[in-house]
């Protein structure tokens, strides 16, 4: 008479056949003979500390060998097992108070068919280890800190922080990142009194006199609007750069300003770009938004977020502009229709405007540190609480999160998962791609299908509308789409 087969329970605890298995599933295991195994049947075989491990068999290679390989791997074990040494098959599982067979019924029967995907890492375990594995590469959710000497020697210097020169600087490399992340006038400030080299430092300076002259030239473009706008009883808005001029940017070399970001109400959008005529600006055809004039270029805007090219825009700042108008302030003294947004909606502006372009350069973490920086404690009670008010805490926490691991700003805000944390440490570890941004910003929308829509439009802009935004970020941010989809 045949010795009757032993059965026996496990307490699975691992994560290699997820989701087919999960940790805390009680197994049920029943001892097996060689020729008995099948190609899809889940086995315990000894492993290389002398325990078992829970895997499927995938490929039989010989009467007695065989290749096992957890469903959420991406490959096979490294070495064939012999059959003999299997110490059984688990044949249903008990999950909290449901007992479910897999020795018989529809799930035997597709245990063939399970092995085939799971050896091809089509798996949803696997699935979801590559693209666990594709992020970390993206992004570097390691946080393995990639940035050279030149970076930390720049961030040092910015944010005052007591550093010592490191041997052997690569000048070269260091005024070319400067440059990238538009800083080198603020570079030229701080450094000019130190011992760089000489070709450096007239970089530096060459870079300075290149942004006075551009600014003094805006400035001035400014003025006339102030003067052109109080016969009309119109009220603009300036953003970005034009609105840190004479309030967190005292020195004029210091910021780099391209364009003159202006914002007005819908309603008075036509009648301000009449007025802009009149003091000789033309309407670049091709860009709509864009009025220009000799060297000056106004980018002109009825939403901070330019929720007339990208729509699905307006639901990062789901109130609107018109708390933000509300509560603006003159742009300088003795000003009174050309505005700028106060402190706290500046900040809220700027971490979106910084999140739109996927934390790409460092001038606008840098804005919104110094606003921060230069404020009272008064005031940065009231960020919170406006943050709470207009929904702007997600957006705004990513900025603090990440002046706190580039410039050592301590700040307390609501905790990030574990993927928001890793995707913003690429920034701090050197790395930035166009996907960032859209990805971070849908985690700040509410609703999958608001979520979606934002994604797509994001992802996929009409032609005129990359024209606008500028056809650089949405070309990358395709190329990166594509690279990962190749990582499949």
């Amino acid at each position: 008479m045949d010795k009757p087969l032993r059965h026996f329970t496990l307490l699975f605890t691992g994560y290699s056949m997820y989701p087919f298995l999960k940790p805390g599933d009680l197994l049920v295991v029943r001892e097996i003979s060689s020729d008995s195994v099948r190609v899809g049947d889940i086995v315990l075989a000894p492993d290389v500390k002398k325990k078992y491990m829970v895997h499927r068999l995938v490929k039989i290679l010989s009467p007695n060998k065989g290749v096992l390989k957890g469903d959420s791997m991406l490959k096979p074990d490294p070495e064939p097992v012999e059959l003999s040494t299997l110490a059984g098959k688990v044949i249903g599982l008990l999950r909290g108070n449901r007992l479910i067979i897999l020795s018989t019924g529809l799930r035997s029967g597709l245990n063939k068919l399970y092995a085939f995907f799971s050896l091809k890492g089509l798996t949803p375990g696997a699935i979801r280890l590559r693209i666990k594995n594709t992020l970390i590469s993206l992004f570097r959710l390691d946080g393995s800190n990639a940035h050279t000497k030149e970076w930390r020697f720049i961030i040092a210097t910015l944010s005052s922080c007591s550093y010592r020169w490191p041997p052997n600087l690569d000048w070269m490399r260091l005024s070319q990142v400067a440059r990238k992340e538009g800083v080198t006038g603020i570079l030229y400030k701080l450094l000019r009194e130190g011992d760089i080299p000489k070709s450096v430092l007239e970089s530096f300076k060459n870079d300075y006199q290149s942004i006075a002259a551009r600014n003094i030239i805006n400035l001035s473009a400014l003025e006339k609007i102030e003067d052109a706008l109080s016969g009309e009883n119109i009220q603009v808005m300036a953003l970005k750069g034009a609105s840190l001029l004479n309030n967190v940017y005292h020195d004029i070399g210091m910021r780099p300003m391209g364009d003159i970001d202006l914002m007005v109400r819908p309603a008075e959008q036509e009648r301000f770009i009449s007025i802009s005529k009149k003091l000789g600006y033309r309407v670049d055809p091709p860009l709509s938004h864009f009025l220009r004039k000799d060297r000056i270029i106004i980018d002109l805007h009825i939403h901070a977020l330019n929720t007339q090219r990208i729509t699905n825009r307006k639901e990062l700042f789901p109130g609107g502009m018109g708390p933000v108008w509300a509560n603006s302030v003159p742009w300088a003294e003795g000003y009174q229709w050309l505005r700028r947004p106060d402190y706290v909606d500046n900040i809220l502006l700027l971490s979106q405007h910084f999140m739109k372009h996927s934390f790409s350069r460092l001038i606008w973490l840098l804005d919104i540190f110094k606003l921060i920086e230069n404020s009272d404690f008064r005031c940065r009670i009231d960020l919170s609480n406006r943050a709470d008010y207009l929904q702007q805490r997600k957006s705004l926490s990513y900025s603090l999160y990440l002046m706190d691991r580039i410039f050592f700003h301590k700040s307390a805000m609501p905790s990030l998962s574990r993927l928001e944390r890793g995707i913003l440490e690429a920034k701090v570890n050197g790395k930035s791609t166009a996907l960032m941004g859209p990805l971070m910003s849908m985690f700040c929308i509410h609703g999958f299908r608001k979520k979606f829509a934002f994604g797509w439009e994001s992802l996929f802009p009409k032609k005129d509308i990359m024209k606008q935004e500028g056809i650089g970020v949405f070309s990358r941010l395709w190329s990166v789409f594509s690279s990962l989809m190749r990582r499949f």
